[in-house]
Parts: C-alpha cells; structure tokens; sequence
C-alpha cells in the first residue's frame, strides 16, 4: 500500500515539474514502504541519501526555470528548499531531548511539506512560467 497517491490536482501544470514531483512521490512510497516491512530498521540510509539528492536536483532546476522567469518570490521560493534540504540533511540528527526523529514523523514531514509546496507555492509560479515560454513550450506543458 502507498503512503502516498498521486492525483490529477497535484499537477501543476509544467510537465517535467510535474514528472518530477511524481519520482519524488515514488522515492517517498519506497522508503515508506521499507519502513512499514521493517519498522525497527527506520529508512534505508542509501534510500534517504537518493532522496536528498533528487530533491537537490528537482529544487536547482525549478529555482533556474524561476530564474529565468524573473519569478518576484524566487528568494522565498529558494528559502523554502534550503528549509526542506536542512529538515532532511537533520533527519539521523538528533533531537530536543537527545531523541531521534522517528520514521513516522519523518514520513508525515515530507508528505506535508510537499504538499503543502507544490499545492500552494509551486502553483504561484505556474502564471511567470507559463508566460515565459514559447507556443510550442506551452504545448507541451
């Protein structure tokens, strides 16, 4: 069972933003569905380590195309991801307390986050992209 479905309202609308947001999605239902096999072992760390770096490159591409766009929130946006990149470089670290951060509250993180980002932040940005590109960009977008 996934931890996470993907729906048509989760598009954005940029397919290869799209296409990405779906591996991210897919990267997610795997460490959870590890975990959920073996709740003792917590995220595989080579799992964890390729979602970092998915998440790293997804985030570079997205602020380029911002970029481009001359995006007026592009500093927001950026100080979003850095958030996301230290939530997760922090994710073996421990916590108030010396606990570390359980898996659960790992999972429920990344879901909310991601949620929460591509459903209210990257929607904002869809309108300066969108009036950036080229009919045929637009297309296939």
């Amino acid at each position: 069972m996934n931890f996470f479905t993907w729906k048509d309202s989760f598009a954005i609308g940029i397919e290869k933003i799209d296409q990405q947001h779906k591996v991210f999605l897919e990267y997610l239902n795997e460490g959870y569905g590890q975990a959920s096999r073996n709740s003792s072992a917590g995220i595989d760390p080579h799992l964890l380590e390729k979602l970092k770096e998915y998440a790293s490159t997804h985030f570079r591409f997205e602020e380029s195309l911002l970029q481009a766009a001359r995006y007026p929130n592009l500093e927001f946006h950026i100080e979003q991801h850095k958030y996301f990149e230290s939530q997760m470089a922090e994710s073996d670290a421990k916590q108030p307390g010396g606990r570390t951060r359980t898996t659960e509250s790992l999972f429920v993180f990344l879901r909310d986050w991601f949620l929460g980002h591509i459903l209210e932040d990257d929607k904002k940005f869809v309108p300066f992209i969108k009036q950036g590109q080229s009919p045929s960009e637009k297309a296939m977008s």
